[in-house]
């Protein structure tokens, strides 16, 4: 019925919400966003408040996919849902609107109770770039979940601040390789001569680590014309803390593990429940 698209189809599946199986319900909310229509769009929102906790997830994350603006509303109300699987589908989709309107709102999810949530959130900042989030994306980088700290630090990256540069700095001694080297990337992509002349002086930063070494040495040579300190290059130590080959299989292993996360968070639910990816 999701392809047909018609008003009465439409009608159909708002009143199917009202159905005694929860299967039928929760698959209306997909089927009305593959309509994607006005009035689709509007029994979603009004969805979003069905009594049933799956069908606001599902009425969440089909808004997401449908991207119309009218809906922004409705999610951020929808971030403060007594469901997780809820709060967390309806930060994706606010991501992939990306609407400012909602940046305030996602940096409160950023300490929500559930770390899914707070990833998402992270994600939506990124998507919609505003720097109004990266005090608080900094903070996320201490956060005690890995994937907030990872999805953090892509964040500011993305976003490029110069006001995140210390705490990025500070991100490259987590315990987590992921983490250290999103943020080495976020720094690379902020890259002024302020981080390689920290990087250099702040002595419990081991710039010879795997995860660090590629970025001290790309703005080394970035900066290499102006009056910076050099990086002390001790060859023993280039050799036997950095490995490219090293680097290269943890950067693809990063990739696989972050693949198998997001289709893990769309498998959620036994494959029969909707999913922002």
């Amino acid at each position: 019925m999701g392809k047909i698209g018609n008003p009465q189809a439409v009608e159909g599946l708002i009143a199917a919400f009202n159905d005694s199986d929860s299967d039928v319900r929760w698959r209306a909310a997909e089927a009305l966003g593959k309509i994607g229509n006005t009035q689709a769009v509007e029994g979603l929102i009004a969805a979003l408040n069905h009594s049933d906790s799956g069908v606001r997830r599902n009425a969440a994350a089909a808004l997401g996919k449908i991207g119309n603006p009218q809906a922004v509303e409705g999610l951020i109300a929808a971030l403060n849902d007594s469901y997780s699987d809820v709060r967390r589908n309806a930060a994706a989709a606010l991501g992939k609107i990306g609407n400012p309107q909602a940046v305030d709102s996602l940096i409160a999810a950023l300490n929500d109770s559930n770390s899914d949530v707070r990833w998402r959130a992270a994600q939506a900042l990124a998507k919609i770039g505003n720097p109004q989030a990266v005090e608080g994306l900094i903070a996320a980088l201490n956060d005690s979940n890995s994937d907030v700290r990872i999805d953090a630090a892509q964040a500011l990256a993305k976003i490029g601040n110069p006001q995140a540069v210390e705490g990025l700095i500070a991100a490259l001694n987590d315990s987590e390789s992921d983490v250290r080297i999103d943020a080495a990337e976020a720094l690379g992509e902020i890259g002024n001569a302020e981080i390689l002349t920290k990087l250099i002086k702040f002595l419990d930063i081991n710039i010879y680590d795997d995860d660090i070494f590629p970025l001290a040495r790309t703005l080394a040579v970035r900066f290499s014309k102006e009056n910076l300190p050099f990086i002390p290059v001790y060859p023993k130590l280039v050799r036997f803390s950095y490995s490219p080959l090293l680097a290269t299989v943890k950067r693809r292993w990063r990739e696989q593990k972050q693949n198998a996360r997001e289709k893990r968070d769309r498998m959620a639910g036994g494959g029969r429940v909707l999913y922002n990816s």
